[in-house]
């Protein structure tokens, strides 16, 4: 490994900018919660589809024999 060459290539590096904190006003880091907040309103978004594609099949003659009693 040619450590000059990295070592210039190292000084060419930029800084990546920063697109998002999670720290809040009194610079408490809130990115777990920011995560769990998230992954709730994910999972209810996924029951809420499931329910409505649920129903569309139960309510089309031409899908309703692919429905199964799992309710």
């Amino acid at each position: 490994m040619d450590n000059q060459k990295v070592n210039t290539e190292m000084k060419n590096y930029q800084k990546i900018p920063q697109i998002l904190s999670f720290l809040d006003e009194e610079g408490t880091d809130k990115m777990q919660e920011q995560i769990q907040t998230n992954y709730k309103q994910v999972k209810l978004d996924i029951v809420k589809l499931i329910k409505n594609e649920l129903e569309h099949i139960e309510n089309d003659s031409n899908l309703a024999h692919f429905q199964t009693s799992y309710k």
